[in-house]
């Protein structure tokens, strides 16, 4: 039975890493079915964490679709389904934290930041299970996002083929944060000058990372 369910694991590897949009899809269809119990709900999740331990550069271009599909599982309106897949979408989202640099979770707050190569990047509340903030005028792929230490009131980004690093107000209360809405705001660009080429996307991953001092 082990071996069967090894097995089967490194087949859905396969699919991940060769059809990463179909098995998104599946996955994320798998997640929050109705009709099946609890433990495939799980099992589904951690299909999804195995591939991304085990073949990152597969899932790097789709990160945003990746996120979505957890997200779902923490809806608050569907507490039952929140409740027994908590553990392990907390699981994979720190996986994706540990493997991608243009992800970042600020742990009081409970917000949740990836970068997309379409140069957007998305905040989430994992309390609400919703989009908090979306950060708009890096002009080529996120490499690298990281939150402020002690909350998610700004965070600082880095667009490697652009040469840039951008600082963001998000504002997490008050005035600011209404005036704002669901954009932040960008309030300091820095130039970082031109990033090496010829670096494969494996490499990048491992030696990317930004840190708020």
């Amino acid at each position: 039975k082990e071996k069967k369910g090894l097995a089967c694991q490194r087949a859905l590897i396969e699919i991940g890493t060769k059809q990463p949009l179909d098995f998104l899809k599946t996955i994320g269809r798998e997640a929050i079915r109705p009709d099946v119990k609890q433990e495939h709900h799980k099992r589904a999740l951690s299909a999804l964490a195995a591939l991304v331990r085990k073949q990152p550069v597969a899932l790097v271009n789709h990160l945003p679709a990746v996120v979505e599909v957890i997200i779902k599982t923490l809806d608050p309106s569907e507490s039952a389904l929140r409740k027994s897949c908590l553990k392990s979408s907390t699981y994979v989202l720190l996986s994706l934290v540990r493997r991608y640099p243009m992800v970042a979770f600020q742990q009081h707050t409970q917000r949740f930041a990836v970068g997309s190569v379409d140069s957007i990047i998305i905040i989430y509340d994992l309390r609400t299970a919703t989009k908090w903030r979306i950060l708009e005028g890096h002009t080529s792929p996120i490499s690298a996002l990281c939150f402020e230490n002690a909350t998610s009131e700004r965070m600082v980004s880095y667009a490697r083929n652009e040469g840039s690093v951008r600082v963001w107000q998000t504002g997490t209360s008050g005035i600011f944060a209404t005036i704002l809405g669901i954009k932040g705001k960008c309030t300091k660009k820095i130039d970082a000058g031109t990033a090496p080429t010829g670096i494969p996307v494996v490499g990048q991953l491992r030696n990317t990372s930004l840190k708020w001092e």
